[in-house]
């Protein structure tokens, strides 16, 4: 079984753009966090299907939940 980043490639694109893209857009007035989770809803599988979750993407998301919890 070979390992693809790609995935994860496109979820770290979507993850530095979001916050990126908000700097540009100064009048828009809501935290990063929530343009970061629509752009996840959008280019997840439930919308666009753009990023399917792999092996990657699933250690990466349980790693982040973790770090999550013991904040």
């Amino acid at each position: 079984m070979e390992i693809e980043f790609t995935n994860l490639l496109i979820v770290v694109a979507v993850g530095f753009s979001a916050p990126f893209l908000l700097g540009l857009a100064p009048g828009l007035r809501f935290p990063a966090v929530v343009l970061e989770i629509v752009a996840g809803i959008i280019v997840g599988p439930a919308v666009l299907g753009w990023v399917e979750i792999d092996e990657p993407v699933r250690v990466l998301s349980i790693l982040g939940l973790a770090v999550l919890l013991f904040l």
